[in-house]
C-alpha cells in the first residue's frame, strides 16, 4: 500500500466490522426490511405468548400453539399495501376471513372427504385471488393458513370457541401492531435515507482509495449500485410525500440534488482509479499522486459524507472545497481528481444542509391536519377501496387466461397430488408436503418461475436441515435458548426472505426443528421425513406447473428486453437532445430512471427463471441478462455525461456541425440497439443494414477535448456502439431450448 494512503485521515479497512455495518445500512434502504422483520417477530411472539397463556389457563391442546406461530408469521408478511392505512384494513379483513375459514374446516371435520375437497378450492381460490393485487393475495392467504391449520389438527365443532379465541388474539396483534405504525415519520424516513446514501457514498470512496489493481473495479461498481438503490428509495419517498412540507425545498431541487451526487462520486471514484492505474498514470506502484490539495480534498469529503455529519463542519468544508476549485492547477499531477473531489464535497455539503433543515423543523407540529402524502383526500368506500377492480370475465381459451387463473388451476392439481403422496411418505407429516406444492406457487406466474421457487425451497430446506440439527444437539433441550432462537429464525427468515427465498426456508426449517425440539418429540428421522416431503411437494408443483395449462416463461422476458429497449432508445433521444441543447438535464435524469426501472424489471425477470439458466446454459434466461447488464454500463454513463453537459454553467454543449454529427451518431446507435433487441428477443431480422451504422467516424470528426464532459460523452457513446456492435456480431436468435422454458 502507498504512503499516500497511509497519510488519510482515519483509515478504514474494507472488511473491517465497521464497513461491513456500513454495507447493510447500504443494503436496506430505510431500513424497510429491518422495520418489516421486527414487526413480523412482534407479532409472532405476542400472538404465540398470548396462545401460551390461554392454553395453560384452559387446559387446550397444546398443539393450539402452531395456530399463532404459522398464521402470524404469514398472514403479517403477506400484507403489502401502499400505506398503513392500507395495511390496516386489510389485516381487518384477514382477521375476519381467518374466523371464517377455520369455523368451515372445523364444521366439515366430520365429513373428511368434503373437507379435503373443499380445502383444494381454498388452495386454488387463494392463488386466484392474487389478480387483485397485494391485499389479495394477503387475503388469500388468510383463507388457506386458517383452514389448512385446522384441518390438520382435526379441530372439530366442539372445539370452535377455543379456535376462535386462538385466532381472535393472534389476528387481533396484527390488527394492533398496525393501528400503532399507522402514524409515518416522513421526517425521519429521508432523514435515514440521506444518511444511507452518505454512508454508500462513503463506502464507495474507501473502496476506491483502497483497491490495489484494475481488478478491484468490480468491488467499486457494487457500491456504487448500493447508491443507485438508494437514490431510487429517495425517488419513492418523493413520489409518497409532500417534498417542500419536510425539507424546505422543491420536489425538482432534492432530486436534482440526489442526481449531483450520485454522479459526483462516481465521477470522483472513476478519477481515483484512473490516476493510480489508467493510461495516464506517472506510477506503476497503484498510489495517488502526493498533492497536498488532494489530500485535504479527500479529508473534506470525508467530512461530509460522515454517517453523522457535524453540519458546521461541513459547511467548513464547502468553504474549503470553494477555495480549492480556484488555487488547483489541472496540469499538474492529481489536478483533475483535486476538482472533481472539491466540486463533490460541496454538492454533498448542499444535502447536508437540507437534512439539517429536516431535523431543526422535525419537532414542529404541521400545519394542517393531513399526513403529507400526496394525496389528501379521504377515498371512498367501494370496490377500489378493497382492491378489487378486475375486468369483466367472459370464457376464453386458457391460452388467454389471467396467469393466476392458470396458477389455481395447477394448485389446485398438486395440492390434491400432494396430499396423497405425502401422506404415503408419512401418515403424520403429509402437511408438509402440501405445503410445498402450494407454497411454489406464490409469486410465480410461469413454469420457469415455479421451477425456480422449488429449486430454492429445497436447497433451504437441506441446509435448514442441516443447520437445525447441529442447533437441536448445540441446545441441548435447554427451553430458554431454544425460544430465544424460534425468535431470532422468525427475525432472520423475514429479514433475508425478501433477497432470496432459499434464506426465508432456511431459517424456517431451523426453527421448525427448534420447536420439535422444545415439544419433546424431535428426532433425525424428523427431518429425513421433512427432506423428503419438500423434494415430493416440489416435484408435483414442478410437474403440474409443466404439464397443466402450461406456459412458458418466455412472453415475460422478451417483454421486459421490449421495455427496456423502449427505455433505452428515450434516453438515448434525451441525450442527443441534451448534448446539443442547454437546460435539459431535467429530461435526461428522468430518462435515467426509467432505464434504470426497466434495467432492475429485466433483472426480476431472470431472477425469477434462473433455474432454467442453471439447467439450460443455452436459455434465454442465460443469454440475456449479461448483454442487458453490458449495455446499461455504458449507457449510463453516457447519460451522467450528458446531464453534467447540459446542466453546465457556462454551457458546453455541442453546437454548428458538432452538433449535427453527435446527433447523427447517436441516431445510429439508436438503430444499432434497434438490431441488439432484435437479436436478444428472438425477433424477425431488422431490415437495417449494419454497413449504414458506421457511428467510430462520425465521433472522430468532433472537435472535443479529452478529460471534459463533452470528452467523457463521446468516449461513453463509443463504448456503448461497440457493445451493441459485438452483441450483433456475436448474438443469435433465441436457441430452441428457451421454449423449455
Amino acid at each position: 500500500m502507498s504512503t499516500f494512503l497511509h497519510r488519510l485521515p482515519q483509515p478504514v479497512q474494507i472488511w473491517s466490522p465497521r464497513h461491513l455495518l456500513r454495507l447493510a445500512d447500504a443494503a436496506d434502504p430505510g431500513r424497510q426490511r429491518l422495520h418489516d422483520a421486527t414487526l413480523v417477530t412482534s407479532a409472532v411472539a405476542l400472538s404465540t405468548g398470548a396462545t401460551w397463556v390461554l392454553v395453560a389457563t384452559g387446559h387446550a391442546d397444546q398443539s393450539m400453539l402452531v395456530i399463532p406461530i404459522i398464521t402470524a408469521l404469514v398472514c403479517t408478511n403477506s400484507t403489502k399495501d401502499a400505506t398503513p392505512q392500507a395495511r390496516l384494513v386489510t389485516a381487518g379483513l384477514q382477521l375476519i376471513l381467518a374466523l371464517l375459514f377455520a369455523t368451515l374446516a372445523a364444521l366439515l371435520e366430520p365429513y373428511r372427504l368434503a373437507a379435503v375437497a373443499v380445502f383444494v378450492a381454498v388452495a386454488g381460490l387463494s392463488v386466484w385471488v392474487r389478480r387483485f393485487g397485494p391485499r389479495g393475495g394477503a387475503l388469500g392467504f388468510a383463507a388457506f393458513f386458517p383452514y389448512f391449520l385446522t384441518l390438520l389438527l382435526r379441530l372439530d365443532h366442539t372445539q370452535l370457541p377455543v379456535l376462535w379465541l386462538v385466532i381472535a388474539v393472534t389476528m387481533g396483534v396484527g390488527v394492533l401492531l398496525r393501528a400503532a405504525l399507522l402514524r409515518e415519520r416522513p421526517q425521519r424516513q429521508i432523514t435515514l435515507l440521506l444518511r444511507e446514501f452518505r454512508i454508500a457514498a462513503d463506502t464507495a470512496l474507501l473502496a476506491a482509495q483502497r483497491v490495489t489493481s484494475l481488478s478491484g473495479r468490480p468491488h467499486i461498481e457494487r457500491d456504487l449500485a448500493r447508491l443507485g438503490g438508494i437514490s431510487l428509495a429517495i425517488d419513492d419517498w418523493q413520489s409518497r410525500f409532500d417534498t417542500h412540507r419536510y425539507l424546505h425545498c422543491e420536489s425538482q431541487t432534492l432530486a436534482d440534488l440526489v442526481v449531483d451526487a450520485q454522479i459526483s462520486v462516481e465521477q470522483v471514484c472513476s478519477q481515483l482509479v484512473a490516476d493510480r492505474f489508467g493510461d495516464a498514470s506517472q506510477t506503476n506502484d497503484g498510489a495517488l499522486p502526493r498533492n497536498t490539495l488532494l489530500v485535504n480534498a479527500i479529508t473534506d469529503l470525508h467530512t461530509v459524507l460522515a454517517k453523522d455529519v457535524d453540519v458546521e463542519a461541513s459547511r467548513a468544508a464547502a468553504r474549503r472545497a470553494k477555495r480549492t476549485e480556484s488555487l488547483v492547477d489541472l496540469s499538474e499531477e492529481g489536478g483533475l481528481a483535486t476538482l472533481e473531489i472539491s466540486r463533490c464535497v460541496r454538492t454533498w455539503h448542499a444535502l447536508n444542509e437540507l437534512t439539517a433543515s429536516a431535523r431543526d423543523s422535525e419537532a414542529m407540529p404541521p400545519d394542517d391536519a393531513t399526513d403529507g402524502h400526496r394525496e389528501h383526500h379521504r377515498p371512498r368506500l367501494g370496490p377500489a377501496t378493497l382492491g378489487i377492480s378486475a375486468p369483466p370475465w367472459k370464457l376464453q381459451h386458457w391460452r388467454n387466461w389471467e396467469p393466476t387463473s392458470r396458477l389455481a388451476v395447477q394448485v389446485m392439481f398438486a395440492t390434491a397430488l400432494a396430499s396423497v403422496v405425502g401422506e404415503a411418505i408419512s401418515a403424520s407429516r403429509w402437511y408438509w408436503a402440501v405445503l410445498t406444492a402450494f407454497i411454489v406457487f406464490i409469486k410465480a406466474s410461469t413454469r420457469a418461475a415455479v421451477l425456480t421457487r422449488a429449486m430454492d425451497r429445497i436447497v433451504g430446506t437441506l441446509l435448514g436441515v442441516v443447520i437445525g440439527a447441529l442447533v437441536v444437539v448445540v441446545a441441548n433441550h435447554h427451553v430458554i435458548p431454544e425460544l430465544i432462537l424460534g425468535v431470532l429464525c422468525v427475525f432472520l427468515a423475514s429479514y433475508f426472505g425478501p433477497i432470496q427465498y432459499t434464506y426465508l426456508v432456511a431459517f424456517i426449517t431451523v426453527m421448525i426443528a427448534a420447536l420439535f425440539d422444545l415439544l419433546g418429540v424431535f428426532d433425525m428421522r424428523l427431518l429425513v421425513v421433512r427432506v423428503e416431503e419438500t423434494v415430493a411437494g416440489s416435484l408435483i408443483g414442478v410437474v403440474c406447473a409443466y404439464l397443466i395449462l402450461s406456459t412458458n416463461s418466455r412472453p415475460m422476458l422478451i417483454d421486459s428486453i421490449a421495455k427496456y429497449f423502449d427505455a433505452l432508445d428515450d434516453a438515448l433521444a434525451c441525450v442527443a437532445t441534451g448534448l446539443t441543447t442547454a437546460g435539459e438535464r431535467h429530461q435526461i435524469t428522468e430518462a435515467a430512471r426509467r432505464l434504470e426501472q426497466a434495467k432492475v424489471d429485466v433483472e426480476s425477470a431472470c431472477s425469477s427463471t434462473r433455474a432454467v439458466a442453471l439447467l439450460e446454459p443455452r436459455s434465454s434466461t442465460a443469454a440475456v441478462r449479461q448483454p442487458i447488464v453490458a449495455i446499461h454500463h455504458c449507457a449510463h454513463s453516457l447519460l451522467i455525461a450528458a446531464i453534467v453537459v447540459s446542466g453546465s454553467e457556462p454551457p458546453q454543449v455541442f453546437t454548428g456541425t458538432d452538433a449535427t454529427d453527435i446527433r447523427e451518431a447517436l441516431d445510429r446507435i439508436r438503430e444499432r440497439a434497434k438490431m441488439t433487441r432484435a437479436a436478444l428477443s428472438g425477433e424477425a431480422e431488422s431490415a437495417v443494414d449494419p454497413a449504414r451504422i458506421p457511428v467510430i467516424s462520425l465521433l472522430a470528426k468532433l472537435n472535443v477535448e479529452p478529460d471534459t464532459p463533452r470528452g467523457e460523452a463521446i468516449v461513453a457513446a463509443s463504448r456503448l456502439n461497440q457493445v451493441l456492435e459485438d452483441l450483433d456480431q456475436t448474438a443469435t436468435k433465441v436457441p430452441d431450448a428457451a421454449e423449455q422454458q
